[in-house]
Parts: structure tokens; C-alpha cells; sequence
């Protein structure tokens, strides 16, 4: 008869022990616990930029289209809506753009689109707040919520498109009268990785 022999476990081969499994789930839930509120700042941060350099694009368009079609200028108007919801649009016909929807409540067309695009167009051109999630939307040009965008001109209205998050957060589109147009942060607001501030009281509340 062969005898045969038993071979015993390597030490430190047995694998992860329930005990062990806990110990690590509960270190990776203290990190995620320190590391979420940096996450979802950092997040509130990048949609306030995105809101703002989409507006600030948006005034850029506008120039190019005043240039392209030959006008003095194109309107560039805020309308904030009941519920909370805002948009900006560019158009040629400011007083007749009046509302962000394109279609009613049970999706039929109405009759924006053409009275918010240039020289009836079609062409919707500008920012929702669909897209920024909690984003609250200001404006204030010269105490009007429209800002006139030059064509050939160098000069724009003084003041600022405003969004915020909450009160500690806040980024601006400045517009000045020597045809500049820039993105910063009030000074009483939080810092945007990226963005300057805006000095003084610049687009303070």
C-alpha cells in the first residue's frame, strides 16, 4: 500500500475572511463620506462655468450674426418664467420673444420660434436652464433685462448675466462699455477653479 501524504494549507492562503470584508467596506465608506461633499462641489462649480462660457459664446454669436447679416445689432434678452425656469435668446425682434417654450404642455408647436431667432430664420439660438440643473438665472444691462450685442461697434451696455447655485455660489458674464465681455465671481461668493474675480462689487447681489 502507497502511503500518501496531506499537504497543509500555505499560511496566508486562505482569502478574505467575512471579518476582513467588513473592516474594508467600512474604511471605503468613511473615505466616500469624506470625499463626497468635494465631489458635489466640484460638480455645482463645473455646471455654474458651463453656464457661464455658454453664455459668454452666446454673446460672441451674436456679434458674428450682427456682422454676417449687416446690423447694427441683435438683442440678446433673459426671460425668466414662472417656476423657475429662464432661457436667453438671440433675436432681432426682442419685444415679440416672450417665452422660453417651444411647445405647449401637450407638445404642439407655438408660435416662438420665429419671433425668438433672426430675421425669421428659425433657428433658436441661446441657453435654457433645462440644461443647468438648480442654476438660477439674472440680468441686469443698464437696468434691462436685454442686452444689445454690437456688429461693427465696439461698445456694449455695462452689466452682467448672473447665475447662481444656492447662496454661497455665483459666476457672472461682465459687459462693459468698451466692448469687452468677461466671466469672473463676486467677490462675497464662493471660488471657481479657473475664474477671477470679478473686483469691488461687481455683480455683488
Amino acid at each position: 500500500m502507497i502511503p500518501t501524504t496531506r499537504r497543509r494549507p500555505a499560511k496566508g492562503s486562505r482569502g478574505l475572511t467575512l471579518v476582513n470584508l467588513l473592516v474594508a467596506l467600512a474604511i471605503l465608506a468613511i473615505l466616500l463620506a469624506i470625499a463626497m461633499p468635494s465631489f458635489t462641489d466640484m460638480a455645482q462649480k463645473l455646471r455654474l462655468r458651463g453656464a457661464a462660457f455658454q453664455l459668454l459664446e452666446t454673446v460672441h454669436q451674436g456679434k458674428s450674426e450682427a456682422i454676417k447679416r449687416n446690423l447694427d445689432s441683435i438683442s440678446l434678452k433673459f426671460i425668466n418664467e414662472t417656476g423657475g425656469g429662464w432661457c436667453y435668446r438671440l433675436t432681432d425682434v426682442p419685444n415679440s420673444c416672450t417665452a422660453c417654450a417651444l411647445v405647449d404642455g401637450s407638445g404642439n408647436p407655438i408660435d416662438q420660434t420665429n419671433k425668438c431667432d433672426i430675421n425669421g430664420d428659425g433657428i433658436v439660438r441661446g441657453g435654457d436652464s433645462s440644461a443647468f440643473s438648480s442654476v438660477t438665472a439674472t440680468a441686469n444691462f443698464g437696468g434691462n433685462t436685454t442686452l444689445s450685442v454690437p456688429g461693427r461697434r465696439n461698445s456694449f451696455t455695462a452689466g452682467n448675466g448672473r447665475f447662481a447655485l444656492g447662496d454661497d455660489l455665483a459666476i457672472c458674464v461682465v459687459t462693459s462699455n468698451v466692448g469687452r465681455a468677461r466671466i469672473c465671481t463676486p467677490n462675497d461668493k464662493g471660488t471657481i477653479w479657473g475664474v477671477d474675480a470679478c473686483g469691488g462689487t461687481v455683480c455683488a447681489n
